[in-house]
């Protein structure tokens, strides 16, 4: 009798288990959601509206506002920090690159979306190649470090095509892609790194519950 009713047990345990992992690895929870659709709103009203100072840079000489564009990509880092979940970092900037493009971006219009879509898939990446690593910090600052590489590439693309601007020279080209870089690593990577452990906390927790 015993015997016949540990092994329903069991096997209920083992399904349990199944489940478990395959809500929490492959399909995105109402929580999430919620998540990513906030994420992507707050990131978008701050892109939009930092984007309009990029008029105190010079226009020629080393492209030093790339150095504050990890700002675009936080929220794609926080996405994965919260929901634990593969892809959500494209989802954000989805989303994100439709409601700037819907804000009407002033320097890409509907390009942005492709822009931003750079970056979260990039993202996205970082986080998968480097899934077995073990310092969550460094895997975060890696991911925003790979989000941000190839955006200056492309902004800079899409500029020669919108408004018919020429494109940079090799070395300013790749001075973007390197001030990209360590913007990527350290506002996207560290700080979003950061304010996930946040987040976790256990009165923040508590916090959200509650409401």
């Amino acid at each position: 009798m015993a015997t016949i009713s540990k092994e329903p047990q069991d096997h209920a345990r083992s399904e349990a288990v199944s489940v478990s992992r395959g809500t929490d690895n492959r399909y995105f929870t109402n929580f999430d959601l919620v998540v990513i659709a906030m994420l992507a709103a707050v990131g978008n009203i701050i892109s939009v509206s930092l984007d309009y100072f990029k008029f105190v840079f010079p226009k020629t000489g080393p492209p030093f506002f790339q150095l504050f564009g990890g700002y675009h990509l936080i929220w794609m880092v926080l996405a994965f920090g919260i929901t634990r979940k593969q892809g959500s970092p494209t989802f954000v900037a989805a989303i994100k690159g439709i409601f700037e493009f819907m804000s009407w971006d002033a320097f890409f219009g509907p390009w942005v979306i492709a822009l931003s879509l750079v970056e979260g898939v990039g993202i996205d990446v970082g986080f998968y190649l480097f899934k077995r690593l073990r310092s969550e910090r460094a895997r975060c600052i890696i991911a925003g470090a790979l989000g941000n590489l190839f955006q200056p590439v492309v902004s800079y693309s899409i500029v020669l095509y919108y408004i018919g601007k020429p494109l940079p020279t090799i070395p300013i080209l790749l001075a973007a892609m390197a001030f990209a870089v360590v913007s990527g690593a350290l506002i996207a990577g560290l700080l979003g790194f950061e304010l996930v452990r946040v987040v976790k906390r256990k009165d923040v927790q508590a916090f959200i519950k509650s409401g």
